[in-house]
């Protein structure tokens, strides 16, 4: 039996965060910048497999909206199993909590 395999799917917000977080960084270390988008990108596309294994937004308690963290940077997604999708709703710092809407 093949393996289920989710699709990706970066919100419009979610994008702006990453790149509004790289660009803040990269003003004092370009490198940093570079190392964290690179690494939130691949760390996100893993979860193509196993989308469920991360744990659940705390500020949520909603099995599909998890959270991926790249310290010190969450990543919140939402899993929509029956579209074998995964859409990333935002990036934010890890001492924030996700606002309610």
């Amino acid at each position: 039996m093949a393996k289920r395999e989710y699709h990706v799917y970066w919100t419009q917000p979610a994008a702006a965060d990453l790149l509004e977080t790289a660009a803040f960084i990269r003003r004092e270390q370009p490198a940093a910048a570079l190392r964290l988008y690179d690494d939130v990108s691949k760390k996100t596309n893993l979860l193509r497999h196993h989308p469920l294994l991360r744990r659940i937004a705390p500020e949520f308690q909603n099995r599909f909206l998890r959270e991926l963290v790249v310290s010190p940077y969450r990543v919140i997604y939402r899993v929509l199993a029956a579209e074998s999708r995964i859409e990333v709703l935002a990036v934010v710092h890890s001492s924030r909590l996700m606002p309610e809407s």
